[in-house]
């Protein structure tokens, strides 16, 4: 368990080490987009890019209320739909609409998961995941239709687009996860389905490395617990612990709640 803690711990300075470098890059975006937030805060752009801005310069707790209050603004002022309107049929212009409102979403998420938000976060994530997936059934069939008119390929747009939103959502799913074991369940689901996608690639490199550390220990990633604790160097970014829980006795392995365990 020690040498797994230690392992973790060499881990876990890599990755800060490589965020301080990416906060000091972010600090000109986050100047940029908060003049432009200043001068125009009802802006349909303006507050998710400087509370994305705020996020990527390790400053999460800023973000949120920005972030959320750019997420009601376009679920109540309907943000882009009349020129979408025009543009396509009111199949597309609703698959389109519910990409940016998952988009806009997923920015508020991430802000809140890395302000250690994840009890208010994940029920946000899982209602975006309810509504993302019944869409592709109904793709199929409108590109089925479709097939021969101006409106095919729009509709493969459109799976692509909600493809990619899955994507995001399954990692802020698997971000929010309280033991290692349930962190990669949802990052494997997440490369499976965009195995090319950058983001989703370098967030499943990092959870390997966990499971790959705590296995290496003889610990199973099940028994490794994660808590989100408030750092103590003053940022606003949550840090994550970990502790090692016993195996439940009689139990090598399968399945316990939806997620393996054991093995």
């Amino acid at each position: 368990r020690s040498l797994f803690m230690g392992m973790v711990l060499a881990f876990v300075f890599g990755y800060t080490v490589k965020q301080q470098l990416q906060n000091r890059r972010w600090a000109t975006a986050v100047e940029i987009w908060g003049q432009s937030y200043r001068v125009n805060p009802g802006s349909c752009i303006n507050g998710g890019e400087f509370g994305m801005s705020l996020t990527n310069a390790a400053r999460p707790k800023e973000a949120v209320p920005v972030l959320w209050e750019a997420h009601e603004r376009e679920l109540t002022k309907l943000f882009y739909t009349s020129t979408i309107r025009e543009a396509e049929n009111p199949d597309i212009a609703r698959w389109q609409r519910m990409t940016s409102l998952l988009s806009t979403r997923f920015k508020l998420v991430t802000a809140m998961a890395n302000a250690g938000y994840c009890d208010e976060a994940e029920p946000l994530v899982d209602e975006g995941l309810a509504l993302i997936d019944p869409q592709f059934a109904a793709i199929e069939r409108f590109v089925a239709t479709e097939q021969y008119s101006e409106f095919g390929s729009s509709g493969q747009k459109a799976a692509g687009s909600l493809t990619d939103q899955k994507t995001y959502y399954l990692i802020s799913k698997s971000r929010c996860q309280r033991d290692v074991a349930s962190m990669d369940f949802y990052a494997q689901q997440a490369i499976n389905l965009r195995p090319g996608m950058v983001y989703a690639q370098s967030y499943y490199e990092s959870v390997q490395g966990l499971v790959q550390s705590a296995r290496q220990s003889g610990v199973h990633p099940s028994q490794v617990v994660i808590s989100f604790i408030e750092p103590t160097d003053g940022s606003q970014a949550i840090d994550r612990a970990f502790s090692i829980r016993p195996m439940p006795n009689g139990m090598s392995g399968g399945m316990q709640n939806g997620m393996p365990y054991g093995v």
